[in-house]
């Protein structure tokens, strides 16, 4: 009898010292994903929001994201955004909310958007001969280094066969536009009224719904953590206008 007792009290030994965690019973750790542009455009569109979340790889549309305290509403899979004149975007620092209720998840992010500035200088502005144009415009506000691009779009560049071109300035605050702006692929001048946008952003920026002008690809964008992915964002200035004619 007294080996049976034994026996057990082994077992009992046995059973306390195993220190394994029990993983029947962890809850599953979602990843979260993001994309997301803002911009406030001042060229006549407005403000706009565009955010693509995923948890696990999968577009989410549980999400609650808020962006300075204004509700961003999902309007697609796993797509939520919000344009003016329903939002309302600031300058300067803005927060940036993701939360998953089910999944018990909040993160807080945060971006910047330069102050207004605007073009101030076009020479030549009637353009005649379809040379190079120099464009100036002023500094904007911000508490990062800002950068700048420049675009030019011809009003009827849908019926004329110009180009819409795009350029990365950097921190210069004034280009030369060549005259290959202003000419079709074949090196001929296009006559039209082109217009000229400038857009200032700090860390990075991209493309966006309803965008007025062509964005470079060769921007850079921010890296978010948590969540993952990549952010752009910042403003665009009035545009002006260059008149080319022969």
């Amino acid at each position: 009898m007294k080996y049976v007792s034994a026996f057990f009290l082994l077992i009992i030994l046995i059973l306390n010292c195993d220190n394994r965690t029990d993983t029947t019973n962890q809850p599953h750790q979602a990843a979260f994903q993001a994309d997301m542009v803002a911009v406030k455009d001042s060229t006549g569109y407005g403000n706009v929001v565009d955010i693509a979340f995923k948890r696990d790889a999968i577009p989410f549309d549980n999400a609650v994201i808020t962006v300075a305290d204004q509700i961003i509403p999902r309007v697609a899979s796993g797509r939520y955004r919000a344009t003016s004149p329903s939002l309302s975007l600031p300058y300067g620092l803005t927060s940036v909310l993701f939360r998953s209720t089910a999944d018990n998840y909040s993160s807080t992010v945060s971006f910047e958007i330069p102050g207004p500035f605007q073009i101030q200088e076009i020479n030549p502005r009637s353009n005649s001969n379809g040379g190079s144009v120099l464009v100036r415009w002023g500094l904007p506000q911000a508490q990062d280094n800002v950068n700048f691009f420049i675009s030019v779009v011809g009003k009827n560049y849908q019926t004329t066969s110009s180009r819409p071109m795009a350029y990365a300035v950097g921190s210069d605050r004034s280009f030369n536009i060549p005259d290959t702006a202003f000419e079709d692929d074949s090196g001929y001048l296009v006559p039209d009224i082109y217009f000229v946008y400038v857009g200032a952003y700090t860390r990075g920026f991209m493309a966006y719904w309803g965008e007025p002008c062509p964005i470079p690809s060769t921007l850079p964008l921010r890296t978010l953590s948590d969540p993952a992915g990549l952010m752009g964002y910042g403003q665009i200035a009035p545009y002006d206008s260059i008149f080319v004619n022969y």
